[in-house]
């Protein structure tokens, strides 16, 4: 058997378990500065996280299309995202600078919290990914204006 082989990893093996409850330890404050653009999947919020600059990418998650009729794929956009960005974070290329790196994810967040998400109210448990404001995201992001 290959040394790359990983074998089939169920729900009960990662953090999309039932029943896993989030450290209060890690709740974080960010200061939105800009939505920098909207589609019928994710927004994107340009933010100040420890007073550098980042973007803020909200999923929209208004059902969850569960998985393809194989049962591996798993068809959520974000669910996806965040795990190529663990991935990618995971194989180091990141911080080789290959791929922006990537500061973390939030998953299942209350809009209630934040009154720059009110338009995720109706949405259930979206998820986030906090990324780096780059030279190169700041030229797409002036692409889509």
């Amino acid at each position: 058997m290959s040394d790359t082989f990983v074998g089939s990893v169920r729900k009960e093996d990662t953090i999309y378990r039932n029943g896993v409850v989030p450290d209060k330890s890690f709740q974080i404050d960010i200061n939105f500065a800009k939505m920098e653009s909207v589609s019928g999947t994710s927004s994107i919020f340009h933010v100040s996280y420890y007073g550098k600059p980042r973007v803020l990418k909200v999923f929209r998650n208004k059902t969850d299309p569960g998985h393809a009729d194989d049962h591996i794929r798993d068809l959520d956009r974000s669910r996806c995202e965040i795990r190529a960005y663990c991935t990618l974070k995971r194989s180091k290329l990141c911080d080789a600078g290959v791929v922006p790196n990537f500061y973390g994810f939030m998953l299942a967040v209350d809009p209630a919290n934040c009154a720059h998400l009110d338009a995720f109210r109706h949405d259930k448990g979206f998820h986030v990914l906090l990324l780096p404001y780059t030279s190169a995201c700041k030229i797409f992001l002036l692409q889509l204006t």
